[in-house]
């Protein structure tokens, strides 16, 4: 089983715990980092290396959108994978049963 790195950018407290939570239940996924901003994670994105990102679109201070085009403008990595968060499903994620592994498909 190959496990990948990933990282979370939300500006919410209560929003990374539940990531982190879910990312430590699923064996497949190494946490690199968690940020409570985009430009903390544009500076050291290209030391962690994410496979892949999981990105809140509406930070108070930066929109995750401008995120998304930062990072891909950038080209210091080969590829990363997005899942783009807003208040909705975090919701559902934090409604779900907790013995529950992340919802990830191979």
């Amino acid at each position: 089983m190959n496990n990948f790195n990933c990282i979370i950018i939300d500006d919410e407290p209560i929003a990374s715990n539940i990531l982190q939570e879910y990312i430590k239940r699923d064996e497949r996924q190494i946490l690199a980092a968690a940020y409570a901003n985009a430009s903390d994670a544009l500076r050291e994105i290209h030391l962690k290396k994410p496979m892949l990102m999981f990105l809140d679109l509406k930070m108070t201070n930066n929109s995750g959108f401008e995120m998304l085009r930062s990072v891909y403008l950038t080209k210091c990595y080969n590829r990363i994978d997005s899942i783009e968060l807003n208040d909705h499903n975090l919701a559902k994620m934090a409604g779900s049963s907790s013995n529950r592994k992340f919802p990830m498909r191979n």
